[in-house]
């Protein structure tokens, strides 16, 4: 089913180093390998193999377009030797085993992150995102405009991250611009960088960064943030400065009567017996923002920031 993995399958090389060497036909056509304390097994002035070290970064490119690119390998040289003549699997396996950085190109790809917390940038083109074990990340941090990206199948992406889709992935990583993040039943990071971002995790206990800009932190349902910790969601740099705000508007603050009915904020006081009010606890470090959507003076949902914040109805919809 796999072909053969030969990186070292050129006629001509650069001269090696201790951080790297590249074998290439030529300039469009060539393969790129960055590391430290490289040392070589060379004959006749040909490289055969790497004797010792630790490859960090290896790039692979045919006809002028990245095939393989993945950087934070940490990978012991003389493993990566023993691979060279095995399946393009097995090498991706060895190449992939630890956190890496998997990149593709301005087309569809397939991208692996297999073992280890990867981080996978699929660029342009309708991607297959495949994190394997540990806890991965589909990032659009290059991306050169706002990103719609979600990893439930019910909305689509847009842009970037059009026609992207995710197997085994766990975080979602915008743009420098306007994005629009979304998780799905499991406990998801989302941090959506700079830009004027949107953020919804869903049900899981969430880890939700909006980045610089007006950021919008949106629940949709009393299970997007539970009183437990198991599936209450924290917000870790929510900011007066930047303009951030929780949406609530999507969560009927009454269930005693007909309509979507908002919440009335009563700041630190206790819940009073009605339907539909919203407290805020205040700590040292830490915030909580509380629902009571039934009336019975018990919270419904939380909300936990990661910081003390002052929050006012200026900060909600609600």
């Amino acid at each position: 089913m796999f072909e053969e993995l030969d990186f070292f399958d050129y006629d001509n090389a650069s001269t090696p180093t201790a951080s790297g060497f590249k074998i290439y036909g030529d300039s469009r056509n060539y393969t790129e390998v960055k590391g430290t304390n490289l040392t070589y097994q060379i004959e006749n002035g040909e490289i055969y193999g790497l004797k010792s070290g630790t490859v960090n970064a290896l790039t692979q490119v045919t006809n002028g377009k990245v095939l393989f690119a993945a950087t934070d390998l940490g990978l012991s040289a003389v493993a990566l030797s023993k691979t060279i003549d095995g399946t393009a699997m097995d090498g991706l396996k060895l190449l992939l085993s630890g956190n890496d950085t998997v990149t593709g190109t301005a087309y569809a790809d397939t991208l692996f992150g297999l073992a280890g917390n990867d981080i996978l940038i699929g660029g342009l083109g309708s991607d297959k995102l495949v994190g394997g074990a540990g806890r991965d990340t589909a990032s659009y941090e290059n991306a050169t405009s706002g990103v719609t990206a979600s990893l439930a199948t019910t909305i689509s992406g847009t842009n970037e991250a059009k026609g992207d889709v995710y197997v085994s992935v766990e975080n979602l990583t915008g743009s420098k611009y306007a994005d629009k993040l979304y998780g799905d039943a499991n406990a998801n990071a989302l941090s959506g960088g700079a830009g004027n971002d949107a953020l919804s995790g869903g049900a899981g206990a969430d880890a939700l960064s909006g980045g610089a800009g007006k950021d919008m932190f949106a629940f949709k349902a009393l299970s997007d943030s539970t009183v437990a910790a198991s599936g209450r969601d924290t917000i870790f740099d929510f900011s007066r400065a930047d303009g951030d705000k929780i949406d609530l508007s999507q969560i009927d603050a009454n269930t005693k009567i007909a309509g979507n009915n908002a919440f009335t904020l009563i700041g630190g006081k206790a819940f009073t017996g009605k339907a539909g009010e919203l407290r805020v606890e205040k700590m040292a470090s830490d915030t909580y923002v509380y629902g009571d959507v039934n009336g019975d003076r018990k919270a419904d949902f939380a909300i936990h920031l990661d910081d003390a914040v002052t929050l006012t109805t200026d900060f909600f919809i609600l």
